[in-house]
């Protein structure tokens, strides 16, 4: 949910240091600071290992969201830098070293370190600026809680708005394949076992096929309106979407109740802090001068 570093990665980027390239090509400027290509490249492995992004699957598309993430770092820690004493505290250097120093103290971690070329000046700086990020996020917090009654008051006009189903998948690139494991379901072979076997989807591995409950929105519409419409334990025919074709099963339906939904966790309240981030973000960027170069291919 949180457009942030995970406390789990900026354990794992505390380290050991080596020499920056002062004349590094620069991918973005934000008022006048400049992210290089030394930034981004210490910065992309840290990222795409805390999301699990698998190496293989680090294309463009997702090196310029991620040089994206990098800039809103940039211009959050510049607009809040008039607080810095607050939000940093005198501590602030005490409290890196000592993750540095655990860090060090974790060969596998150092070997991941290593081999990217991330420096103790970068370390620090992510370091830093996660403290600003942490403080932002409070932020949006505290606005999205102002929106509980509103809210509140939605949920009790209609509740069925608010209905999440539970839906398992296999993913497949073409239409013929949908078709032969739809046969393959429809003479008693099991959901799961085809789908560890067939299923192109990449997080197939650790769920089995099985999505866990969704919300309106939180799928692609091909797919969100046929999971909406299935019956329980039917199986839909072939859907297609921008990811291939998808066999569905739906094996349960709910309607949360509201204190489920409007906790950090919870369907509703994490939309509403994704749009109250990004709209108070953009705000902010209104005020900054920002310019950002492609990512070579």
């Amino acid at each position: 949910m949180k457009k942030q570093l995970s406390i789990a990665m900026l354990m794992i980027i505390m380290m050991f240091s080596t020499v920056g390239c002062s004349n590094a090509p620069t991918y973005a400027v934000v008022n006048g600071v400049k992210l290089t290509e030394s930034d981004f490249n210490q910065f992309l492995p840290l990222y795409y290992s805390a999301e699990g992004i698998r190496v293989e699957q680090v294309d463009v598309g997702i090196k310029e969201y991620i040089l994206g993430e990098m800039i809103n770092q940039e211009v959050i820690a510049q607009h809040f830098s008039d607080k810095k004493d607050a939000i940093l505290g005198e501590s602030i250097d005490s409290e890196f070293e000592e993750y540095k120093a655990a860090m060090e103290a974790d060969q596998a971690q150092v070997e991941f370190m290593t081999s990217n070329n991330i420096s103790y000046e970068y370390l620090k700086k992510v370091f830093i600026n996660q403290r600003y990020m942490d403080y932002f996020n409070e932020q949006v917090a505290q606005a999205v809680k102002a929106l509980k009654n509103q809210q509140m008051a939605e949920y009790a006009k209609d509740q069925s708005a608010f209905e999440q189903v539970r839906a398992m998948h296999i993913l497949v690139s073409d239409e013929a394949a949908a078709n032969d494991i739809i046969k393959k379901l429809n003479d008693g072979k099991d959901f799961n076992t085809l789908a560890y076997e067939f299923s192109i989807d990449p997080s197939v591995s650790e769920n089995g096929g099985d999505l866990g409950y969704t919300s309106k929105g939180d799928m692609v519409e091909e797919f969100e309106k046929v999971a909406f419409s299935l019956p329980i334990g039917q199986i839909s025919k072939p859907v297609e979407t921008q990811y291939g074709y998808h066999i569905i099963k739906v094996i349960d339906r709910r309607v949360p109740t509201f204190d489920e939904l409007f906790v950090s966790g919870g369907a509703l309240y994490d939309k509403l802090f994704t749009a109250k981030y990004e709209e108070m973000l953009a705000q902010i960027k209104t005020n900054m001068k920002i310019e950002k170069n492609p990512i070579p291919e």
